[in-house]
């Protein structure tokens, strides 16, 4: 429908053209007039040709195949100063030759209206520049070779480039009307354009001045959207222009006595003109319709969203206020809109039940004091204004309010939007008391924060976000596992680093997950949020005198040594608490730098495993990218020992680059006795993808425990078998929802300033467990909804031959290295073992010259290592710097390509009018003449 809906509208625009066009002769025969004469030279194929490769060079700039998408956005960011020379370029001698040949007096004798000599004025250049933005089309023919694009947003980024072109088109037709010389005509041009163009960069503190430039309204045209605001804008652009060089041209008619009075009169005009279409534009901001047409109807509320707002009981109702700052920064501009968009559809579809309030918030109004009374927080932002850094606070929250209240206190530039509002809604929508429940397990990770002594002084640590995430949606409640825990109590336990419980915490909670209540586990070899908690350290001393005075407990050791074996045992999981796993692939060539241990999980990117997430698992399915720090794995039982009834369902998987890493391979001890990672320990690769989650679910027979003793004779006898169910998703990993990664999630990862951020699915997959597992994925859909991730895949494919061979060169590099060592390690144990075995010595010597060979041998073999880092490095440094420079002559070639192609068919187009127009006029040379010349 959206598609239909857009299509009608470029219909209806190109028709009005076209009945303009077509409705009077006079506009009709300027028309072709001009168009002919533009391109019956080869400046009008020059012209083209230059549009389409400068485009080309803007399109695929760096940063293009840095952010590694198929889309136009570079192109875009740089197209309204790209205008600055196209329009004109086009305009420049519209109405400027015609003064200057004199041909401007016998047009105006003609009989026809000043109005239709400017509306055929007008259709010329419009065509001479829809022209070339059809030959600059290639580029979407480019983009569909090197990907995937999303044909949706090229049409209306293409559609908003022609609505841009065409307003700055009628400013360039004002500034030729003012002069008889090209020359100055295009200058004025410039100056005239600057207005519209410039105006968001000059004045981007104010919100107003921003809304009235070119980029601003492009970005909805570039984002996939048809927005009637933008529309409204152009429009009157066009309106407001074209009605001054009506003016201009008419001025002939004014007698000289009227002159000044009649230029007053006209100013007056323009002065309301403009005031009106200002006013005009900024109520249909304020009211804006958008046709969405991105693939996957990012912009257009969901099935789930409407499916909540209709669950809104017949006598219950939800009312959202929303706390929006009307001055922000330019990158929370689209989730402002994007915001605004979403209210005012739920308030339509919501009709009696939804009650939307969006209030504008200036600094320090009373409307920002309400807004902080309701829980919501002003965030400080910088931003750079003028070449200088300057912070603002601003306000954009939401309080919704029905049976409970739910806040939402900032939505950040990387918060799902749709998913934030619905989910809130239906909490809203819910007594306080049917909230599913969820249990928090106390552990050694301190989810809920701790005392701490660090630095000498008590402190409090806040508990982590993952607390404050469930809240917003669940009744949550720590629990501790001292004693049995409550099988009724809650919907879902959620356990972080339960290889910190003691052994009796330990047996409480493997007897909670044998009676087939839903249980989470995240637990992790080397957790980067929880500093000295690895399973194989001891548990830290609890405790203790004031500000470190007096002496501290010890602390009771961890079950099974940290190893998690009964609990391991009761899942069938095995997972091996010193093993960290290590993996090569990574998508992002600005992150090149980092370990492998950071392993990026996606299949989507580049050499990724196609496998990585499971499509058939609701939690795994939507998943882009996921960041792992320092993780483990976990392996299921073979298919011979799986037990019977109980299924084992793999959510997570690195590529098959990856291995692991001993706990003592990868730590090593520093300053003052403190563990620090490793640089480059030797890893060597499986051939296989390590598993980081699991779900275990099902149920199995087991034989039943002896009966205590005392029973009496008369009992009836003990069952021989118990059944246990278990319903558990395991997790290898605790970083996953560190408080970094929603940080990561609601801010989004920027490399550079004009590259999209990248966004990571940590979050999101930590809550759609939880959904999965409380039995409510409603949301899940919602909460996994974005743009295709639409990759050059050209690019990736011929750069994953490159990498594939950096990969295999620094693994024989490695072996090289190692053999190496071991060879000059056997040679002096053989030196040592020669004095050992001489039996020509007495004791005394022989201890004394195995002593000093020893020494001997370990200084060497010192020295040797020592060198062979050093080789080593160096070596990896070569072979790192010549892929390098293969990646960037492969997307170097892409580059040319991509700006060289698209303007061929304009070269061979004024080529083909070459040819033509020498042969016509050697044809058309009387015989007479040919044989005296």
């Amino acid at each position: 429908m959206n598609y239909l809906s857009a299509v009608l509208l470029i219909l209806i625009i190109a028709g009005g053209i076209g009945w303009i066009g077509y409705s009077s002769a006079i506009i009709r025969a300027v028309c072709r007039r001009n168009v002919v004469s533009y391109f019956s030279s080869t400046r009008g194929y020059l012209f083209i040709f230059a549009f389409v490769t400068l485009s080309g060079f803007y399109a695929y700039r760096d940063e293009f195949f840095t952010n590694n998408l198929a889309n136009l956005d570079q192109l875009s960011l740089w197209f309204p100063m790209l205008l600055l020379f196209i329009v004109p370029a086009i305009t420049m001698s519209s109405w400027a030759d015609e003064k200057k040949m004199g041909t401007d007096e016998l047009l105006f004798t003609l009989p026809a209206r000043d109005t239709e000599i400017l509306l055929g004025k007008f259709l010329a250049v419009l065509s001479i520049y829809t022209v070339a933005l059809v030959f600059s089309m290639t580029h979407a023919f480019v983009l569909a070779a090197l990907g995937n694009p999303d044909w949706g947003i090229l049409l209306t980024t293409y559609f908003g480039y022609w609505l841009s072109g065409a307003a700055l088109l009628a400013a360039g037709l004002v500034a030729s009307a003012l002069t008889g010389s090209t020359t100055v005509a295009f200058v004025l041009t410039v100056v005239i354009c600057l207005l519209p163009v410039g105006i968001g960069a000059v004045s981007s503190e104010y919100q107003v001045l921003r809304q009235l430039s070119v980029a601003e309204q492009l970005f909805s045209f570039t984002n996939g959207l048809i927005s009637l605001a933008s529309l409204a804008y152009f429009g009157s652009l066009v309106c407001f222009m074209l009605y001054v060089n009506k003016i201009l041209i008419s001025r002939r008619h004014w007698s000289a006595k009227r002159a000044t009075n009649m230029g007053w009169h006209y100013l007056i005009r323009v002065a309301c003109l403009a005031v009106a279409l200002i006013s005009f534009n900024l109520f249909t901001t304020r009211n804006d319709t958008t046709i969405d047409l991105t693939a996957e109807g990012l912009y257009t509320l969901s099935t789930s969203t409407r499916e909540v707002i209709d669950d809104i009981p017949e006598d219950g109702s939800v009312s959202i206020s929303a706390f929006l700052s009307t001055d922000i920064p330019r990158q929370y501009v689209p989730v402002r809109k994007k915001l605004i968009g979403l209210l005012r559809q739920v308030d339509q579809i919501g009709g009696s039940h939804v009650q939307v309030r969006i209030v504008d918030i200036e600094p320090f109004s009373v409307q920002a004091e309400e807004a902080e009374q309701k829980g919501i927080r002003s965030r400080q932002v910088q931003e750079i204004r003028g070449g200088k850094v300057s912070g603002e606070d601003i306000f954009l929250g939401l309080v919704i309010n029905g049976a409970d209240e739910v806040v939402i206190p900032f939505c950040d530039v990387g918060l799902p939007l749709e998913y934030e509002l619905t989910r809130s809604i239906r909490t809203a929508a819910q007594e306080d008391t049917k909230r599913r429940r969820i249990g928090v397990l106390t552990t050694d990770a301190q989810l809920y924060g701790n005392f701490s002594f660090a630095g000498g002084a008590p402190r409090r640590t806040p508990k982590w976000q993952i607390i404050n995430e469930l809240e917003k949606q669940f009744d949550v409640k720590q629990i501790s596992a001292d004693s049995p825990i409550d099988r009724k109590r809650f919907d879902l336990l959620l356990a972080v680093m339960p290889s910190s419980l003691t052994a009796p915490q330990m047996a409480n909670l493997v007897d909670y997950v044998k009676s087939g209540q839903s249980v989470l586990i995240f637990d992790d070899p080397l957790p980067m949020t929880v500093p000295g908690g690895a399973p194989r350290q001891p548990k830290p001393s609890p405790g203790g005198g004031m500000m470190g005075m007096g002496g501290r407990q010890p602390a009771q050791p961890k079950a099974s040594g940290g190893r998690a074996t009964t609990l391991l045992a009761a899942l069938g999981l095995e997972w091996d608490y010193e093993e960290i796993v290590w993996d090569r692939y990574n998508p992002h060539p600005q992150f090149s730098q980092l370990a492998p241990e950071i392993v990026f999980v996606s299949s989507s990117r580049g050499d990724g495993n196609a496998d990585s997430f499971n499509t058939d698992n609701p939690i795994t399915s939507g998943l882009n990218e996921l960041v792992l720090f320092y993780s483990g794995c976990v392996r299921a039982p073979s298919s011979e020992d799986k037990p019977a009834g109980i299924s084992y369902e793999q959510l997570l998987l690195t590529s098959t680059e990856s291995g692991t890493l001993k706990f003592d391979e990868i730590m090593e001890s520093g300053f003052m006795g403190q563990s620090q990672l490793k640089r480059n320990p030797p890893r060597r690769k499986d051939d296989y993808a390590q598993v980081i989650a699991f779900h275990v679910q099902g149920k199995r027979d087991v034989a039943a425990p002896p009966q205590p003793p005392g029973l009496k004779k008369d009992s009836p006898p003990a069952p021989q078998t118990v059944t246990e169910k278990i319903n558990c998703i395991y997790v290898a990993d605790t970083d996953v929802i560190s408080d970094q990664m929603f940080v990561l999630r609601a801010q989004g990862l920027r490399p550079s300033q004009d590259g999209d951020p990248i966004e990571f699915d940590n979050v999101t997959f930590a809550l759609n467990c939880i959904d999965v597992l409380v039995g409510d994925t409603e949301l899940i859909p919602l909460r996994t909804r974005r743009a295709e991730l639409r990759t050059l895949e050209t690019v990736e494919s011929e750069k994953k031959t490159s990498l594939s061979a950096q990969i295999k060169e620094l693994e024989d590099a490695e072996k090289e290295f190692k053999e190496r060592v071991e060879k000059k390690q056997q040679q002096l144990d053989e030196d040592v073992n020669r004095i050992r075995d001489d039996k020509t010595i007495d004791d005394t010597t022989r201890n004394r010259l195995m002593q000093m060979a020893q020494e001997q041998r370990n200084e060497e073999l010192e020295q040797e290592n020592e060198e062979i880092s050093q080789e080593k490095q160096a070596r990896i440094r070569e072979i790192r710097n010549r892929t390098e420079r293969e990646v960037r002559s492969i997307e170097a070639t892409y580059k040319w390509l991509g700006i060289l192609l698209p303007p061929l068919p304009a070269i061979l187009l004024g080529l083909c009018f070459l040819v033509i127009r020498i042969k016509n006029e050697t044809t058309n040379i009387p015989d007479d003449r040919s044989r005296a010349a």
